[in-house]
Order: structure tokens, then C-alpha cells, then sequence
């Protein structure tokens, strides 16, 4: 049997893989792209596992579960090195604050909009850009302590490491190379291209908050790139953690902040570089990055909708 492993890491071209891996009859992929059953839901068994992916497993498809987050997971590591068989292991990489970034806006679309990562905004922590930095989250995690423990489980030869400035600017010869260390005798990717990003989707705008009659609950109205969602089973005081949630959004990174975090990763970067062969110093060069809320218009200003999707968040 034969594995490949997306280990690491978020907002580095990992989506648009997968969909491309989807499509080619030589791989058989994970549905929803993300597994996350080596860290999160291994104790539900393999027959579990297996039922996720678009065929049952065999020797004639490349079985292939692309889930960055199981780097953060030395126990889902070590569980990947036990499997019987051959284990190809994908390290997706970009410049880390431009990833650090659009990592963080995919938080705020998926999880702070929607209160999941403040109990449904009974808190109000300090979400800001710089209140994670301050705090040492995951989107700042060093790449070279991650790539020397991929190559210490699964050993060098096993490991590929993969650009995202390379998939987007070189991916004939980028994929050549990856078609060989995945043992294919030509590049199948060679007819292929990779699907957009997703990195140009607006931040959910919260616009209209209204009290239900003859309640104490309110709806909160948000505007999302796809549309319209009304969460509702508010109090006031959620709404009014919800708004101040919003206003901590950071939707801007001037030059001069991009260069301060830049600095801590500098060794790192330097390491990666010598280990690559190639000069990555253009990642710590300073740049400004920004993102704007989703467009919201006069008719759901107005009228609050119409609503594409309602979301409880009241007691239980």
C-alpha cells in the first residue's frame, strides 16, 4: 500500500492539491480533503478511516489524506510511521507571515464570525494579529523543527517539500519532480493545472442586530462572502461581544509590522534556505498585507437579508 501524507502546513496550497488529486484516477483521496483522523478521531477505527475516501483502499490508487494540521500532532505523526507500507509525506510551505495571515483570516471567516473559538461569544479574548504573536499561536510556528521531525519519522528521501510561489509560478517542473518522488516513470501532472486559492474570499461583516418581540433574545445579521447568515439565541451582552470581537479584527499589515514579525523567523528561513539550496531571503522582505470586509448591500442593510443560513447559538 502506498500513502501520501499532507502533514504541514495551513494556507500553503493545500486545498487546490486536493482538488487536484480528485480528478486523477491514480490517487484516491479523502472526500472533504481533511481527514484530521490520526489527531482528532483516530479511535473511531479504520473502517471509519477508510469510509472518508472516494474508493475503498488498494494497491492500484496512491491513498492520499492531505490534513496540515497533523503537525501540531506528535502522537498523529508517530501513528503515520506505524502503517504498514510505503509513506510519501507532503511539507507545504510559503513565506510564514503572508501564511500566518491568511491563516488567521480563514479563523476569523470559520471560526471567530461564527463565536466557535469564544463559546458563542460569552468571551471576548484578544483576537487581534498581534494579540496571537504576543500569545506564540500555531500560525507562528517555525517551519525547520517541523521539516526535521518529518525527516527523523519518515527519513529524508520520503519527504518532499513543496512551495507555494512554485506551485503557482513553476508547477510544470515543480510537478515533475513531485511525479518522481511519488515513483510515477513520467509527470501525470503535466496536463494539469491547480484550482484558485481561496485566499481572496472578504471578512464577515456583522451590520444588523435586532431584539425579537417580547424577548430578551436578539438576531445578529452578518454578511459573508456567500451570503447572508442570521445568528440568533443572542443576549445583548453576545451581541455586544460579538461586535467588540469584530472590531479587534486585524485587516491590515503595514510594512514596517510585516518586517517585525518577519525578524523572528529570519534564522528559520536562512536554515530552510541553505537546506533547499536556494535563496529565500525575498520572504523577509518587507510588505504590506490587507483584506477588506464582504460588501454588504443596501437591501440586507436594510432588511437583514435575505438569509442563506440561520445559526443557533442560544443556550442549551
Amino acid at each position: 500500500m502506498h500513502y501520501c501524507f499532507g502533514i504541514a502546513m495551513e494556507k500553503c496550497g493545500t486545498t487546490s492539491f486536493h482538488q487536484l488529486l480528485q480528478d486523477m484516477p491514480q490517487f484516491n483521496t479523502v472526500r472533504e480533503k481533511e481527514a484530521f483522523f490520526f489527531n482528532r478521531n483516530y479511535d473511531q477505527g479504520w473502517t471509519y478511516y477508510e469510509s472518508l475516501f472516494q474508493a475503498p483502499f488498494s494497491d492500484d490508487r496512491i491513498i492520499t489524506d492531505i490534513t496540515p494540521a497533523y503537525f501540531r500532532s506528535e502522537q498523529a505523526l508517530n501513528r503515520i510511521a506505524k502503517l504498514d507500507g510505503r509513506k510519501s509525506i507532503l511539507i507545504f510551505l510559503r513565506d510564514p507571515i503572508s501564511r500566518a495571515f491568511s491563516h488567521y483570516c480563514h479563523d476569523i471567516r470559520l471560526h471567530f464570525s461564527t463565536g466557535m473559538l469564544s463559546n458563542n461569544f460569552r468571551r471576548v479574548p484578544d483576537i487581534s494579529f498581534d494579540g496571537m504573536h504576543r500569545r506564540g499561536h500555531h500560525y507562528f510556528i517555525p517551519y525547520m523543527p517541523v521539516i526535521q521531525t518529518a525527516f527523523d519519522l519518515f527519513g529524508r528521501e520520503n519527504c518532499h517539500i513543496l512551495l507555494l510561489e512554485d506551485m503557482a509560478n513553476t508547477w510544470r517542473k515543480t510537478s515533475a519532480t513531485l511525479a518522481e518522488n511519488l515513483g510515477f516513470g513520467r509527470n501525470i501532472f503535466a496536463r494539469t493545472r491547480l484550482p484558485k486559492s481561496n485566499d481572496g474570499q472578504g471578512i464577515p461583516r456583522f451590520f444588523r442586530w435586532e431584539q425579537q418581540a417580547k424577548t430578551k433574545i436578539w438576531d445578529l445579521y452578518g454578511q459573508w462572502a456567500d451570503g447572508t447568515r442570521k445568528l440568533s439565541g443572542l443576549k445583548k451582552a453576545h451581541v455586544n461581544h460579538a461586535l467588540a470581537l469584530q472590531g479587534m479584527y486585524t485587516l491590515q499589515i503595514s510594512a514596517e509590522q510585516f518586517a517585525a514579525y518577519s525578524a523572528d523567523f529570519r534564522e528559520d528561513i536562512l536554515s530552510l534556505s541553505d537546506l533547499l539550496g536556494r535563496d529565500l531571503s525575498h520572504w523577509l522582505e518587507p510588505r504590506a498585507l490587507s483584506v477588506e470586509f464582504c460588501p454588504v448591500s443596501p437591501q440586507a442593510q436594510a432588511l437583514g437579508g435575505p438569509v442563506r443560513e440561520v445559526i443557533d447559538l442560544s443556550d442549551p
